[in-house]
C-alpha cells in the first residue's frame, strides 16, 4: 500500500499527494490486523502530513486572498485523526482533535 504514495510529489502534485496519504491513512485505520497499533500510528502520521499541507494552504490563502482554504476538509482530517488516536487510547489527542474540528 505504501507504494501508492511514491508517484506523487508534494510540490508538483500537492492535491494528489494529499489524497493518496489521506486514503492510505483511512485504509490503515480500518485494516484488520492482529497488532493494529503500528498501522494506527502510521495513519496518525499520514493525517499529520495532510494537515500540515492543508494548514499551510489556509495560511497562504488568508494572506493572498485566494480560495485555498478548506476548513471543512481540515475538519474531516482532524476527525479521522481523532478516531485513530482513540483506537490507540490517546484520549487527550482524540478529544483535542475533535474540539478543533468542531470549531472549524
Amino acid at each position: 500500500l505504501e507504494a501508492a504514495l511514491a508517484p506523487w510529489d508534494r510540490d508538483r502534485h500537492p492535491d494528489a499527494w494529499a489524497r493518496a496519504r489521506l486514503h492510505l491513512a483511512n485504509v490503515l485505520v480500518h485494516a484488520p490486523a492482529d497488532e493494529p497499533a503500528p498501522l494506527l500510528a502510521r495513519a496518525v502520521a499520514l493525517y499529520d502530513e495532510v494537515l500540515a499541507l492543508r494548514r499551510a494552504r489556509a495560511a497562504d490563502a488568508s494572506h493572498a486572498g485566494s480560495a485555498g482554504a478548506d476548513p471543512l476538509g481540515v475538519a474531516r482530517v482532524l476527525a479521522n485523526r481523532a478516531t485513530a488516536c482513540a483506537h490507540l487510547a490517546r484520549w487527550d489527542e482524540a478529544a483535542a482533535g475533535l474540539e478543533e474540528a468542531r470549531a472549524l
